[in-house]
């Protein structure tokens, strides 16, 4: 098998397994090899080792709905279960507490150095902390006793508590998430109910109309999925930093992840309980950072976003622009390809945009490229939504709901702050958390099934309403 890989630090890069005619597209990072290292290609777009096909018979338009996105209900179809925090259950390491950490928590997890732990095995004795290779766990009062006085530490607590610093993820325990989510819900819809009381005057007048809201979506949303993020404790980034090898590593890149299958990912409880606000009329529009097409598969419409980075599947042709949605990543042949005749390299980023495919319009014949913004170049303006219609949408914006980002690329980052209300759902810090309302530590997953648990019960009580029953009776009886 041949691997042939790039750099991307806009997305997550693509690793390209081409085995028997068949394209495994998987998603991770990962260095860029030289023009023609492992696979040369001729001008007809096959090469010497292993052949592909050229697909240029696929001619389904960004109008068509993509052949992954599902047709039937986002409630019904993916039903949201996610009430596990990834830390609980798991040991605090600080030698003095030791103690599993539960649901009713605040914890905290940070990636460890392996050389560093490693070495200092010799003096374990005297560790602060029952440091390991991985990612470890403290009750965030323990993190905070370890973390508050650096100067009386000793190595390798000192070295590792700063590390630490770098990519430490913090988690709300499950009654401040549940307590913050109802805030959210009475934020975006008035009538909603709050789940910590059953009375009635917690139910708003239903002639209040609900708040214009838009997601703004990072690589955290989609972490469950299988795709990793960057900055986390698991993060692409962090773990090559810290010298921790993941899984499915190719010995010729040392700062490769594990591959992933872009086209057999499918969404997550996060992307599907956006689908579902939507389909409620409780979300107007999704900015997302991410390429991996999960919103469109989770049915929301892709006229309903802006996909500032790109998309994976999406190419368009530089004349007309009109988008072509596909069933495999585009890149393939674009990103990862160097001898082909279609080869331009990028004046900006350095890759090579263009697909070797043209325009099937009538009277175009414009030439096709890769949507994907690589890091140096411009975001689109108009294609995938573009960044004319987030502005648009951003300013219009009654809340904005910051979902798994870190809001450190600029300028989409920028975006959320022009919102009248900010909430921020992310396990990291960021740059706008003092600008928010309403700020959680929480796995996307868990807060989106608590913030939908209220819009559903609001739905229920509203249909079983002694004003609904009236109604009903009324017309029966006419």
């Amino acid at each position: 098998m041949s691997e042939r890989v790039l750099r991307s630090r806009a997305r997550p890069a693509v690793i390209v397994s081409i085995i028997d005619n068949k394209e495994a597209i998987a998603s991770t990072k990962g260095k860029r090899k030289q023009k023609g290292e492992l696979v040369s290609s001729s001008a007809e777009g096959k090469t010497t080792k292993r052949h592909y096909t050229h697909a240029a018979s696929d001619e389904s338009s960004s109008s068509s709905v993509s052949s992954t996105s599902s047709s039937s209900s986002p409630s019904s179809l993916f039903p949201l279960i996610f009430s596990t925090r990834l830390v609980d259950g798991q040991e605090c390491i600080l030698s003095s507490c030791g103690r599993a950490i539960t649901p009713k928590d605040d914890a905290v997890m940070v990636a460890t150095d392996a050389k560093i732990v490693k070495n200092a095995l010799k003096t374990r004795d005297t560790w602060q902390a029952k440091w390991s290779v991985g990612r470890v766990a403290f009750h965030r009062a323990c993190w905070d006793t370890l973390s508050s006085r650096p100067s009386r530490l000793q190595m390798p607590d000192k070295q590792l508590v700063q590390l630490g610093m770098d990519n430490l993820e913090m988690f709300d325990d499950i009654d401040a998430i549940k307590e913050k989510a109802a805030i959210v819900a009475r934020m975006i819809m008035p009538s909603s109910p709050s789940s910590s009381s059953s009375s009635s005057s917690s139910l708003l007048s239903s002639s209040l109309e609900p708040k214009r809201v838009v997601a703004f979506t990072g690589a955290g949303i989609s972490t469950s999925s299988g795709i990793p993020d960057y900055r986390g404790t698991q993060g692409v980034d962090t773990l090559a930093g810290l010298g921790q090898a993941t899984n499915k590593v190719n010995k010729d890149d040392d700062d490769d992840d594990g591959d992933v299958d872009y086209t057999k990912l499918v969404p997550t409880a996060a992307h599907r309980g956006l689908s579902e606000m939507m389909s409620r009329d409780l979300l107007h529009y999704v900015i997302t950072q991410n390429c991996d097409d999960l919103h469109a598969k989770s049915g929301i419409s892709p006229k309903a976003m802006s996909e500032m980075h790109g998309n994976v599947f999406v190419e368009y042709c530089e004349k007309c622009f009109h988008e072509y949605r596909r069933s495999y990543c585009v890149d393939l042949y674009s990103t990862d390809c160097y001898n082909e005749a279609w080869y331009v390299r990028c004046r900006t980023c350095g890759h090579n945009h263009y697909t070797g495919r043209k325009c099937s319009h009538k009277g175009c014949k414009g030439k096709l490229k890769d949507t994907i913004v690589n890091f140096g170049d411009d975001l689109h303006e108009k294609v995938l939504g573009g960044l004319d219609e987030a502005i648009k949408q951003a300013r219009q914006a009654d809340v904005i709901m910051c979902l798994g980002s870190s809001l450190t690329v600029t300028p989409a980052s920028d975006l959320p702050t022009m919102a009248a209300d900010l909430v921020i759902c992310n396990l990291q810090e960021t740059q706008h958390d003092k600008l928010a309302k309403v700020r959680l530590y929480a796995q996307c997953d868990i807060f989106m099934d608590m913030l939908l648990q209220h819009f559903r019960s609001s739905s229920s009580l509203s249909s079983s309403s002694p004003t609904s029953s009236s109604s009903s009776s009324s017309s029966s009886s006419t």
